[in-house]
């Protein structure tokens, strides 16, 4: 459950907040004081979903010894979902595309130099591989329900410094991810 002192991201995990107290926390007399009933309805209909979604964690182990309180469990989807950042899912990534091209280069090139068929055979076919990737990763980028969540340890932490104007995002071509600071950083700051 617990690596402590062993644990790689034990300073990261020590940055965490000890709590996050959101109305998830509040007792029932605090939420009537909001006197509005949606927000009250979406605390119900978010603790109902956490304690499935921990019922469903709880018979997913196999060591009952290991099985974290619903507390400390909540207290973690907490952290992740407070510090996920989020941008488009290509898919693939742009090594994976530069391969894919090439290997339909060589079957195009392979088609004309084995008889199959002609040049222009050749080059339709790779073009119509080519822009149906291209135009696919295009459509995949803008479908809204296509999104990659991730939690980076340290690169949240920019998130959550008011004084640190950042901006967070995965680069396609280059498969990585950059954090972007539009203000000048000190060593060690």
């Amino acid at each position: 459950m617990q690596k402590g002192e062993e644990s790689k991201l034990r300073d990261y995990i020590r940055a965490l907040p000890a709590a996050i107290p959101t109305p998830l926390h509040w007792t029932q007399q605090q939420l009537d004081l909001l006197q509005y009933q949606p927000l009250v309805q979406e605390v119900e209909e978010q603790r109902e979903s956490w304690n499935k979604l921990y019922e469903s964690y709880c018979k997913s182990c196999s060591d009952r010894q290991a099985i974290a309180p619903i507390e400390m469990f909540v207290h973690a989807i907490e952290c992740v979902r407070s510090r996920t950042f989020s941008g488009p899912y290509e898919g693939s990534n742009w090594d994976t595309r530069v391969k894919q091209y090439g290997l339909v280069l060589v079957l195009a090139v392979g088609y004309v130099l084995g008889g199959f068929g002609e040049v222009y055979q050749a080059i339709n076919g790779a073009l119509t591989v080519f822009l149906f990737t291209l135009f696919r990763d295009l459509i995949q980028q803008r479908n809204p329900r296509s999104i990659r969540y991730v939690l980076c340890p340290v690169l949240d932490m920019f998130n959550h410094n008011a004084t640190v104007e950042s901006n967070a995002s995965y680069e396609y071509f280059r498969n990585t991810f950059t954090l972007t600071v539009n203000s000048g950083v000190s060593e060690n700051e």
